[in-house]
Order: C-alpha cells, then structure tokens, then sequence
C-alpha cells in the first residue's frame, strides 16, 4: 500500500515486550515504562518523524496476549483494530515480540496478521535470547511469517533507524491467513459478512465471538448476531479452542524451522537458579522483606544526611524575606504560609528521591513482576489475585481507577471487591506521604543498627496490606463472587536496569508532587492562613462577654495582619471539631489539618505548617521545630497521636479526586459516597482503638 505522508502506525504487543520502551524512542514521549501487564490501559499517542517528508501519529496500543477479551486490556485493543471507522485505526501496524519468549508472542501476532492489517514484526531482546541460548534465523523467520522482521534493541535504541525506513516504504498486506478460520463456520461467516459488508473472515469471525462485548455493534446487531450463533450453534468456548491449537500447531512448526535452543550461558543458569528462590513459597517472601527492610532504612539513613542543613537554609531564607519585605499582608502571606508549606515538603526531597530511585531499580530489573506471581499465590485464599499486588509494588500513580476500569468484564459483586478493597492498598501517592509523615514525626532514633523510623515505615506497608486483604476476605465471605479470573503473566528475564529510565520515573514522580504541591498545597496553605486571620465578630443580643469558642453565629467576619489563634475563624472551627477528634488523640489544630488532607495529603503538612508559623515567638524556630512543637513530645517514644493519625491515613480515603474518577468508571452514582463514608469509618474507628491502646 502507498506511504501516506502522515500515516497512523500503531504498536502492538504482549505486556513487557518493550512496547512502550519502542513508543518512548519514536515519539520522545516519556510514558511509563514498567514490567507489568496493563501498566498502559487507554491508548497513547505521539508524533514520530519518519523521514524529511512523513510524520507518523504513533498509537500505543495496551499490552495483551490475546485479542480474546477478557478485560480492559484485550477489548480496547479489539475495538481499535477490528473497526475501520476509528479514528485510531492505523493504516500499519508494529508488532512488538519478545524474541526470548516467542512462542507466546506470536498467539497474538497470528490474530493480528489475520485481521489484514499491514504489518511489520520488531523483533526485541535479541541479546536476552542469545542469553537463554535461544538462536533465531531472522531471515527464515521473516519468510515464514510473511512479514518483514526487524531486529531492533528497544531500551537502547538500537534498530530504529532500519524500522523507520521500512515504515516509510509500502508495507504488503497479508491476504494468505496465518490461520484460517472459515472452515470452523463457513454459513455464519458469510452472513455475518454480507450483513456487516466485511471482506475478511477474520474480523467476521470476531464479531460472532466478541459482537455481544463490543461498544462498536448496536444493540440490534448484537441481537442479530446472537440468533445467528443460535441458528448455526456456533460454540464460542469450543472453536476459540479449536482455533487456539490449530494456531500453536502453525506456530510451533515455524519456530522449529527457524530457531534453535542451545545451552545457556552461565550468567543465565545461575539466575534462573535464582529465580527458583526469588518465586520460593517460603524464601520468596523472605527476601521481599528482606529489600522492603533495606529499602526503607535506605530512605532515612541517606535522606537524613541533608535534612538538617535544608532546615537551616529554608528557615534563614524565610526568616530574611521576612525582615527585608515590607511588613503587610503579603509579607505574612509568603513568611508564614507559601514557604513554609512549600517547605514542610521540599525538605524531605532527599527522601522521597532515595525511595523512587531504589524502587525504580527492583522495578525496572524485572523483580516486582516475581513479587506479583508470588503475590497471586497468597491473595487468591482472600479472593483477590496478583493483579490486585500492582498498586503495592509499583512507582506508577495510584491504580485504583484502572482497578476499577478493568471491572468493565466482571459483575457488579466483583466490582463491589474493586470498590471496597482497592483503596485500601498501598500505592504511590500513599508511601510517599508516609515518608513525609514519619519524617517530621517519628523521632530520628535507633533499635540497634536499624532506624526507627524506617521500622515504622515498613511497619505501615505491612498494617496496609494486611488490611487490604483482611477486607478482601471478609468481603468474600459476605459477597459470593464467581472465581476470580485466572492471572496471566509472562516472566521476564532480569534485565539490567538503564539510569535514563531511572532518572525518568524518579524525575515523573517528583514532578507529580511537585505539581500537586503547587495545584493544591499552596491554595489549601492560603485559605488556612486566610481563616487564621479572620476575626468573627458576634452581634447577636449585645453579649459582648461572650467567649469567642461559643460558636459560628451569624455575624461580621473582619481581617486583621495580627489575630489571636483563638479568636480567629480558625480557632472556631478547630473548637467546633475538637470533640470529634479528640478520642483520636487529636487537638482543635490537628483536626483542621486532617480536614485539609482531604484535597491532598501533603496538604496537612502545609496547613500544619501554617498553623505553626503564626505565633512571633514560633517564626524565630526552625520550620521542622514549630511544626513538631504542635504534638506532645514523649522523648524518644513514638506519640500515640502520631501512631492514631498514620493508621488514620492506611485507612481514609486518598484523595477527592479520585471518588470522581470512581464516579466516571462506575455505573453507580451512589458508589464514590458510599466509598467516602465506608473509608472514613473505618479510618475513625482504627485511629480510636489505636489511639486507646497506646494512650
């Protein structure tokens, strides 16, 4: 076919292929690059300039071993390529095989190649195959698939030159089928082809299997197809069998005429050795906490180190602003409310860079995939499987709403562990707000050789993740659900982690915070220091002597540049909420800055930190030392208050953005309410038995 001068080329592949490594090196995109199945659910898209005359839209396409939809993943990819009329259909498609695990990738490739799509085969991971002592003939293999086959190295950027010029040349569409499926149900295949005006069997085939699924079929034509199944008892389960062996029959004809397995090196022997203890029932789980241990004492030994001086440097720079500025509201304004809330997070910086930084390296070598297939074998006793482990383990954002989405292929029993479970998991939004947490709270002590505050930090990943699945089961024994769906995943090889990509997801996450400090900090910070200026004025009945705590009656709200805690706006809602918050160990100030961590969870440091930059006497103090002046000191003991609020957070929900997101991917208006009320119960009543306990 002609080369149009702005072609759409789509990426297609199973999950941890380098598909999303190949979109990232066309394009100069930065996705997520990640080993997990489903990392990338909607569809991305770039520019790439293939030559000085085309520029192709490059559409990364989700992860998936099969084109049979059993979630999110595999139907998103359908609707794209088994429909002409959208508008990311591509005129070429990129299949992205991982040349170690062949066998497997090709399934995929097969039905693609029968959709009659023009295609081209990026044959990844060479080197990883070399390894495992698997020997490919690049040129038997492109003859024996039909389709040119490109070697390329997608992490490295190694091949893309040659890609990008077979993709400015025309690439033949395949018109021989990989597998034919006609014989499995000529007279339905007609009909369906006449009615639908479909020239290839293929795409025919997949809507008598799929049609009932698809978005792309109105309900009438999906009514039409299920009486032609019925007229012509068409077995979906049995010919989708059929058609599954007669493609791995071809699949594994092919491969023994144009490969061969050797021995494998040493270096890959010994891993796989390894990797029998890394996935051991007993000491897989062992090492896990082992690196969660190191990890975690890693974040505060390192991060510890520069903490003081960026106190010092943050605190003197406020302290000089404040005294060469004008005195005014603007003065107070940016003293005592931007840059401390600014700086109540930018201090733990180092910190949150050690955490990132080291979770990217077990991420990016392939490890958190092992830790998912270990997962899936505990979490399946408390109904939930390895996919659920995903928003513990990785540094992307919070995963719940893809949870959710992927909830599109379940019924609403299953969605209903979706809702209630999920948020309960750790995910990135949360480990980070911990650190932030245990840093400012937690004193800087030692058990032995190990850091109390790293203990307290991998304390709380556990306390999540046991309630995680503690919900999950009893929500079993109350919901019966049909058995969850089987969790398939191909391990990958270790690979050697690249520090671009290191420095690319420390660099996103950063950012993220960065941003939502900015989006959300600063503006919360503003209003707390905007209602600790605000004086109520009561004009009710000439009660004068009236205590200023006595409540919000209507009256006249006046702005002041100096105000008393007590007597502003604040220091009323404080009182107001006080005995709802004090069985949690929690005083009027506290309260407030909860209330505030609803928007985000950094907020509360930020609203803490304005609340403790008022006082004259407190703006003289270190930043870290006004705001930990706010808690009752216990010596080197941690504060029941402290322990109450962490469990507080395991438990409330994250943040409110994320009960709209539940509101777009859930069919059910009542379900982010209902998610709020039952979070935030559970948050109480665990932040009070905690708090009764250690008081």
């Amino acid at each position: 076919m002609p080369v149009k001068s702005n072609p759409k080329i789509a990426l297609i592949g199973n999950p941890n292929s380098g598909k999303s490594s190949l979109f990232n090196q066309l394009t100069g995109l930065h996705q997520k690059v990640g080993n997990f199945p489903g990392v990338t659910i909607e569809k991305r898209t770039g520019l790439c300039r293939l030559d000085e005359y085309i520029t192709a839209q490059i559409i990364d396409l989700p992860g998936t071993y099969s084109l049979y939809a059993r979630c999110a993943e595999e139907k998103t990819a359908l609707e794209v390529l088994n429909n002409p009329s959208s508008p990311f259909f591509p005129d070429i498609l990129v299949f992205i095989a991982d040349a170690a695990n062949l066998k497997r990738n090709l399934l995929l490739f097969s039905q693609v190649r029968d959709l009659g799509i023009p295609m081209v085969l990026a044959l990844n991971m060479l080197d990883v195959a070399r390894q495992a002592g698997i020997s490919l003939q690049v040129e038997r293999l492109q003859e024996l698939l039909g389709v040119k086959v490109i070697p390329i190295n997608a992490r490295a950027g190694e091949g893309l030159e040659k890609l990008k010029y077979v993709l400015t040349n025309p690439v033949r569409r395949e018109t021989e089928p990989f597998f034919d499926v006609y014989p499995l149900a000529p007279r339905a295949l007609e009909e369906v082809k006449q009615h639908f005006a479909l020239s290839n069997n293929y795409s025919a085939y997949q809507l008598l299997q799929q049609g009932g699924i698809s978005e792309q079929v109105s309900a009438d034509d999906q009514a039409w197809l299920s009486s032609v199944r019925s007229r012509h008892q068409f077995n979906s389960e049995e010919l989708q069998a059929k058609e599954t062996i007669g493609r791995y029959q071809h699949i594994y004809q092919i491969l023994a005429r144009a490969s061969r397995q050797l021995r494998a090196n040493r270096a890959t022997q010994l891993l796989n050795t390894f990797d029998a203890y890394l996935t051991h029932p007993g000491w897989g789980y062992a090492i896990f906490a082992g690196l969660l241990l190191l990890l975690f004492q890693l974040v505060f030994w390192l991060g510890n180190i520069p903490l003081g001086l960026l106190d010092g440097l943050w605190s003197g720079l406020t302290t000089g602003l404040q005294t060469s500025l004008p005195q005014g509201w603007f003065n107070s304004l940016l003293t005592t409310s931007v840059l401390p809330s600014l700086g109540g997070v930018l201090l733990f910086v180092p910190h949150l860079v050690v955490f990132f930084t080291l979770m990217a390296l077990l991420e990016e070598s392939g490890y958190m995939t092992r830790i998912m297939l270990l997962m899936d074998k505990l979490m399946r006793r408390f109904g939930l499987n390895g996919r659920s482990a995903l928003p513990l383990l990785s540094t992307a954002a919070c995963s719940m709403p893809a949870l959710l989405a992927r909830g599109s292929c379940r019924s609403w029993r299953e969605r209903s562990k979706q809702i209630f479970v999920a948020p309960l998991v750790n995910c990135s939004p949360r480990l980070p707000v911990y650190i932030l947490l245990i840093g400012l709270f937690v004193p800087a002590g030692s058990w032995g050789l190990l850091s109390v505050q790293g203990l307290v930090l991998l304390a709380m990943y556990g306390f999540s993740f046991v309630a995680a699945v503690v919900s999950s089961w009893v929500l079993k024994l109350l919901v019966r659900a049909r058995a969850e769906e089987s969790f398939v995943m191909e391990l990958p090889y270790f690979s050697r982690p690249y520090w671009r990509d290191i420095r690319h997801i420390v660099g996103v996450n950063l950012t993220e915070i960065g941003m939502r400090s900015l989006r959300v900090v600063l503006p919360v910070s503003a209003f707390i220091w905007l209602l600790l200026h605000l004086q109520t004025v009561v004009v009710s009945g000439g009660d004068a002597d009236k205590a200023p705590h006595a409540g919000l009656e209507p009256g006249k709200l006046e702005l002041k540049a100096e105000l008393g805690e007590q007597e502003s706006l604040a220091g009323h809602i404080g009182h107001l909420i006080a005995p709802v918050v004090k069985p949690l160990g929690f005083d009027g100030n506290i309260g407030l800055a909860v209330l505030s961590s609803f928007a985000a969870r950094e907020a509360f440091i930020g609203s803490l930190a304005t609340i403790s930059s008022q006082a004259p006497e407190q703006q003289e103090k270190s930043l870290l030392a006004r705001i930990r002046q706010l808690y009752p000191q216990n010596g080197s003991a941690i504060p029941p208050m402290v322990i109450s609020l962490l469990v507080f957070y395991a438990f409330a929900m994250q943040y409110f953005h994320l009960a709209g997101t539940l509101l777009r991917q859930s069919p059910y208006w009542w379900a982010p309410l209902l998610q709020l009320v039952y979070m935030t119960g559970l948050a109480y009543l665990a932040a009070y038995l905690v708090n009764q306990l250690f008081s």
